[in-house]
């Protein structure tokens, strides 16, 4: 398979590929570090402030699903004009797949460290877990679209197949 194949896309799916990727990607790269601020600060009113190691463990998650915000944000680099370049988007989905990986490991981790424990202690990794698997969902979406998805923004001027 040549590394320059280009798929022509539907143009209304191409443009919501442009701005639902720079959405989302905004959104979780505002998202991320108020969640993140909004925590500490709670879990700083119900326990003690928490050892180094657990310190770097807690900021695992939130540097992953930063990691994916950038990532969706440069997907709009897979297209060209209103066709998805194939290599581009394999490599936008393994980034993906890796930073939702980064984020269930880190939220894992968060689980298994000991430390001080509070509610905040197993609320924490669910939160960055919702905010990974939303924005891989929505960012391998628009990256791997299927046909039904491209059949449903197709106006009926190309043909998918």
């Amino acid at each position: 398979m040549p590394h320059d194949l280009r798929v022509p896309l539907p143009p209304l799916f191409a443009r919501r590929f442009r701005s639902g990727m720079v959405i989302m990607g905004a959104t979780l790269l505002v998202t991320t570090p108020l969640m993140y601020a909004f925590l500490r600060f709670v879990g700083s009113i119900l326990s003690q402030r928490p050892d180094p190691i657990t310190a770097v463990v807690i900021a695992v998650p939130p540097l992953f699903v930063l990691a994916l915000a950038v990532t969706m944000l440069l997907a709009r680099r897979c297209l060209d004009g209103d066709r998805l370049v194939v290599a581009r988007a394999r490599t936008i989905r393994n980034a993906l797949v890796v930073c939702l990986g980064g984020v269930v490991v880190g939220a894992a981790l968060i689980a298994i460290v000991p430390g001080p424990t509070n509610p905040l202690t197993y609320f924490e990794p669910v939160v960055y877990l919702f905010m990974g698997v939303l924005g891989f969902s929505v960012g391998h979406m628009f990256v791997r679209p299927s046909r039904t998805t491209l059949l449903k923004f197709s106006d009926g001027s190309l043909t998918v197949r």
